[in-house]
């Protein structure tokens, strides 16, 4: 796992919604998030930027994983 990953929740605008990073065994979360599509950005000096889409059902919980190299 990676730490201190920059994990950006994106809009379909690409307007950062929310910003957070992976803690010490590379978890991240986001809380409240409205229903919709959006992207994942994942960054962290020295590694290339990973962008991933996203949707997030009403019923909740999604699971994204990255590999960044």
């Amino acid at each position: 796992p990676l730490s201190a990953v920059q994990v950006r929740l994106l809009s379909t605008s690409a307007s950062p919604v929310i910003v957070t990073t992976s803690d010490s065994n590379g978890e991240y979360g986001f809380a409240a998030i409205a229903a919709g599509s959006y992207s994942l950005e994942f960054s962290k000096a020295g590694f290339t930027t990973q962008t991933l889409p996203v949707t997030v059902l009403a019923s909740g919980q999604v699971t994204v994983d990255a590999t960044l190299v």
